[in-house]
C-alpha cells in the first residue's frame, strides 16, 4: 500500500503538503497541488481517512446517506434524523446529506476519496450491505443505523426487533387477545418484507403460538386500496380483536374504514403499532399504541460514534417500550 511519505517523495514536496493538498486546509500553489495530485493518481495513493482526520482534530463533518429511491425518506426516517441534527448542533459539527446515484459501488467510492466528509452515518442498512464492504476496503470511518451481520464490520445502532414483535404479542395476550391479525409490509422487489419487518412479524407469529392466540398473516403493500381486505377480516363474525400493525399506513385506513362501520378503536378492537407508524403531517400525532425504541436518541447515538476521535466505540442495540395511546384494551367479550 503506498504511503503519505511515498507520495511526497515521488511529489517532491513534504508529507505535510500532501496532506494540506487534500484537505484544503492551507492554500497551496496551483502548480504544486496539480503535481501532488497528479502523483497521488499515479501512484493509486489511499488515504487512511479516520487517521488524517484524528492528525488534525477535524472530524466533524458527517456524511449522511440513505437509500430514498428503495424507501423513501419517512416519518420513522425523520424522527432519527431529528436526533442526529439535534447532536451534531450540541457537538459542534455538520452532517451534510450527499446526493449519491444509483446503487454503483465505484461512484460511492470516488465520494469517499473526494473527502468532502470526514465519517459517515449509513442509513436502509440491509444484510451485508454493500456500502459498508467500500467503507471497510477504504478504511473509511463510520457508523450504521441499522446491523448488517458482517463480523468485524463498522459499529452500528440498532433496535431489538425481535424484543418489538414480543413485547407487542405479551401485551396483548395479557388483555385478553386470543386472535390476532398480523399486518405487514410487502416493500421488497420479490414481494418480501424487508429484513426489520420480517424479524418483527417472526418474533410476533412465534410469541402468539407460544401463548395460544390464533394469528394469520396479511402482507400487503403500503398502498390505502389494500385496506379494504383487511377491514373486511376484520369485520367477519369471529374476526381477530388484536391488529399488529408493521404496516402502519394501511392501518390507518382500516381504522377509518371500520368506523364507518360503527366499530370502535379501543374497545371493539385493538390496535399495536410495530416499530413505528405512519405520519401523514408533522402537526398530526401519531395514531397507535406503538411497541418501538427511541429513534431520536438512536439517531444522537450514531453521532457521538460518528465523532469519536479515534476511540474504542461499542455497537449498541436498543431494547422497545410500549408507548400507550389509547389504542389498546381489553379484549371484548362475545
Amino acid at each position: 500500500m503506498v504511503t503519505r511519505q511515498e507520495v511526497a517523495q515521488a511529489a517532491g514536496v513534504s508529507p505535510s503538503t500532501v496532506s494540506y493538498v487534500l484537505s484544503g486546509r492551507r492554500p497551496t500553489s496551483a502548480a504544486t497541488r496539480e503535481r501532488v495530485l497528479a502523483t497521488i493518481d499515479r501512484l493509486g495513493y489511499v488515504p487512511n481517512a479516520r487517521a488524517s482526520a484524528l492528525a488534525s482534530r477535524s472530524m466533524r463533518t458527517i456524511g449522511l446517506h440513505t437509500v430514498p429511491a428503495v424507501y423513501g425518506v419517512d416519518s420513522v426516517a425523520t424522527e432519527y434524523m431529528a436526533g442526529m441534527h439535534a447532536q451534531v448542533q450540541r457537538a459542534g459539527a455538520s452532517l451534510v446529506l450527499p446526493f449519491i446515484t444509483g446503487a454503483d459501488p465505484e461512484d460511492f467510492r470516488t465520494f469517499l476519496r473526494s473527502h468532502v466528509v470526514d465519517t459517515m452515518i449509513l442509513m436502509d442498512v440491509s444484510r451485508q450491505d454493500w456500502r459498508e464492504q467500500v467503507m471497510l476496503e477504504e478504511h473509511f470511518p463510520g457508523v450504521l443505523l441499522g446491523s448488517t451481520g458482517r463480523a468485524a464490520g463498522l459499529p452500528f445502532v440498532e433496535s431489538d426487533f425481535a424484543a418489538v414483535g414480543n413485547m407487542a404479542v405479551a401485551e396483548g395476550a395479557r388483555r385478553g387477545h386470543r386472535r390476532a391479525l398480523l399486518l405487514t409490509r410487502k416493500v421488497l422487489d420479490d414481494g418480501s418484507v424487508p429484513r426489520t419487518g420480517r424479524t418483527i412479524a417472526d418474533s410476533a407469529i412465534a410469541t402468539c403460538k407460544g401463548a395460544g392466540i390464533w394469528v394469520q398473516e396479511r402482507c400487503v403493500p403500503t398502498d390505502p386500496r389494500c385496506a379494504s381486505e383487511v377491514a373486511e377480516a376484520l369485520r367477519a363474525p369471529g374476526a381477530p380483536t388484536l391488529l399488529l400493525a408493521e404496516n402502519a399506513e394501511v392501518a390507518s385506513v382500516v381504522v377509518v374504514l371500520l368506523a364507518e362501520g360503527g366499530k370502535v378503536l379501543g374497545r371493539d378492537y385493538s390496535v399495536i403499532a410495530l416499530g413505528g407508524q405512519a405520519r401523514f403531517h408533522p402537526y398530526i400525532a401519531p395514531l397507535f399504541t406503538e411497541v418501538s425504541t427511541p429513534r431520536d436518541q438512536m439517531g444522537a447515538e450514531t453521532v457521538r460514534m460518528a465523532l469519536a476521535r479515534g476511540e474504542a466505540v461499542d455497537s449498541k442495540v436498543y431494547p422497545p417500550k410500549i408507548i400507550d395511546r389509547g389504542t389498546l384494551a381489553n379484549a371484548p367479550s362475545h
